[in-house]
C-alpha cells in the first residue's frame, strides 16, 4: 500500500501541499531543482552565497572599499521553493600603502659623462618620479636611473698634463704623446 505525499506530510506536520496530478506525466519526476513543497520560506533551503569579489575602490589609495556576492535567496512561491538571484554589498579594508597609484613619470636623460677625454665608456642619468601610496593619498617618489653610453675617441687631440709630449692623441681610451727627443724638464 503506498501512502500519498499529501497524507505523509500532514502526519509530520508539515501542513497541507498539494499533490502531484498522476496525469500529468511527472508524478514520480524529482523537482528538487526548484528545492520542493513549502507552505512558508522557512520551509525551503538556506540562502546559497556566491565568493566575494575583490575589495574595490575609485580612489586607487583608499583604505576602505566595497566588495559583493551574488546569494541565490530561497522562497516559497505556490507552494513550491523557488529560487531568486539577489547581490550582496559590504565594506572591506584595503591595505594599500606602496601600490603604485599612477604611472611612472620620467625625466629627460643628462648627457653622457666621461670619466677622463679619452674615455669611451660613460653614463647617463634621469630623474623617475613613481606615484605611490602613503598614508592614504598618492605620492610623487624621486628615484634616478643610469644608463651606459659610449662615444669613439681613437685620434682625438687630448692634452695628458705631461710638457713633454706637446703632441697628444687618445689611444684606446688613454690620452698618449709621441715623444722625439728626451725631454728637458
Amino acid at each position: 500500500m503506498r501512502a500519498s505525499l499529501a497524507a505523509v506530510l500532514a502526519l509530520l506536520g508539515c501542513g497541507s501541499v498539494k499533490e502531484p496530478d498522476p496525469g500529468d506525466g511527472d508524478a514520480d519526476s524529482d523537482s528538487d531543482s526548484q528545492g520542493g513543497p513549502c507552505t512558508i520560506d522557512d520551509d525551503c533551503d538556506a540562502p546559497e552565497p556566491g565568493g566575494w569579489s575583490a575589495c574595490e575602490a575609485l580612489d586607487p589609495c583608499a583604505s576602505s572599499g566595497t566588495r559583493s556576492r551574488d546569494v541565490e535567496v530561497p522562497g516559497c512561491v505556490d507552494g513550491t521553493c523557488t529560487t531568486e538571484p539577489q547581490s550582496e554589498e559590504e565594506d572591506c579594508p584595503r591595505d594599500t600603502e606602496g601600490v603604485s597609484c599612477g604611472a611612472d613619470l620620467p625625466g629627460d636623460w643628462s648627457s653622457c659623462g666621461y670619466p677622463s677625454a679619452c674615455a669611451e665608456a660613460g653614463s647617463q642619468e634621469r630623474t623617475v618620479q613613481t606615484q605611490v601610496c602613503r598614508s592614504g593619498t598618492c605620492t610623487l617618489e624621486d628615484r634616478m636611473e643610469t644608463k651606459d653610453c659610449a662615444r669613439e675617441t681613437d685620434g682625438q687631440v687630448c692634452d695628458d698634463d705631461d710638457p713633454c709630449s706637446p703632441e697628444t692623441h687618445c689611444t684606446s681610451g688613454v690620452c698618449s704623446g709621441f715623444i722625439c727627443a728626451p725631454c728637458p724638464c
